[in-house]
């Protein structure tokens, strides 16, 4: 199933700003994943945060999550 990451308006993306204060630790691994990504943390977190409420709407719908692996080692999400 693909998922619409962003909603465009009239060819171009409505934005609004947060500003958030992370713990070092997080912020850096945020860092490094979008390094690691060729990315920007902002990209990166964009993603993060419409993957994040898709799991929730699902999870509120009662739908089951796997996540499967390479490997194909499924493992169980759940969302409380």
């Amino acid at each position: 199933m693909k998922v619409k990451l962003f909603k465009e308006v009239e060819g171009k993306m409505e934005k609004k700003k947060y500003q958030i204060s992370l713990p070092v630790s997080l912020y850096e691994e945020i860092q490094d994943t979008a390094d690691k990504n060729s990315t920007t943390a902002t990209n990166l977190f964009r993603k993060l945060i419409k993957i994040g409420l898709w799991l929730l709407a699902e999870s509120e719908m009662e739908n089951e999550i796997i996540v499967r692996n390479k490997k194909g080692e499924e493992t169980q999400v759940l969302i409380y």
